[in-house]
């Protein structure tokens, strides 16, 4: 359902409080001519949160119903949904960007299936990826991948769209690239796909097997700080 609002800002006797709550309607996108963040308009709920780890501080995820961003922060590793639905997936329908701050870990299958997403930042917070946690996730086209992360060949299944990755570094920290086992690249199942290759310049080489395989590669950019390659 599509509520059309074309009122003015706070408006007064425009709309009470209540008037959608109670409807009965599930409402996916609310169309008006100005933004509203972090205020209840009409009655609707603008955001679903809750907890992604035994406490809310460890882990809490909440979904903004107008800017269709779904966000993480916390302090500790998040939850695996293996076997069990991720409680944002509800709003699969509306999420279109990912934000993560502070968690150390995505836990297995949580962002599984969130088809409307097209670029993916994983931050430098974090150290591990679960099996298939991306899995699925076909409109993504840009991976910004840490070189801090450990992450299974499956973490990005069925990604069918990633075209560009950039290996990024920690901020103001010049830190190697990780070695790779033959195979075991976290963009493997991408690498008839990815044309093109960015590395950040805190990251000061390149391991071994990171691009092994990638026989779509038109363009990688590399910064003259790199010391050492690994066999591409």
């Amino acid at each position: 359902t599509i509520v059309n609002y074309e009122g003015e800002k706070n408006p007064t006797g425009t709309c009470s409080d209540t008037a959608f709550t109670n409807s009965g309607t599930t409402f996916v996108e609310v169309k008006m001519n100005y933004a509203v963040i972090d205020k209840t308009f009409c009655g609707l709920q603008q955001r679903t949160k809750g907890k992604c780890a035994t406490s809310e501080e460890m882990c809490q995820y909440s979904v903004n119903h107008f800017t269709k961003e779904l966000s993480f922060k916390g302090n500790d590793t998040m939850q695996s949904y293996q076997g069990t639905q991720a409680p944002w997936k509800t709003r699969s329908d509306i999420i279109q960007t990912v934000k993560i701050e502070g968690i150390t870990s995505i836990g297995s299958y949580a962002l599984d299936g969130l088809i409307k997403i097209t670029e993916l930042t994983i931050p430098t917070t974090i150290t591990t990826i679960g099996n298939y946690a991306f899995k699925g996730c076909s409109g993504i086209t840009q991976l910004n991948y840490p070189i801090t992360v450990t992450a299974p060949v499956n973490a990005f299944e069925g990604c069918s769209s990633i075209n560009s990755l950039k290996i990024i570094g920690k901020p103001n920290e010049e830190l190697p690239m990780q070695n790779f086992g033959t195979n075991q690249q976290p963009w493997y199942n991408q690498r008839t796909q990815i044309n093109n290759v960015e590395i950040e310049e805190t990251v000061t080489s390149i391991g071994i097997n990171s691009f092994e395989g990638m026989i779509s590669l038109k363009t990688i950019t590399i910064h003259d700080k790199i010391k050492s390659n690994g066999l591409c």
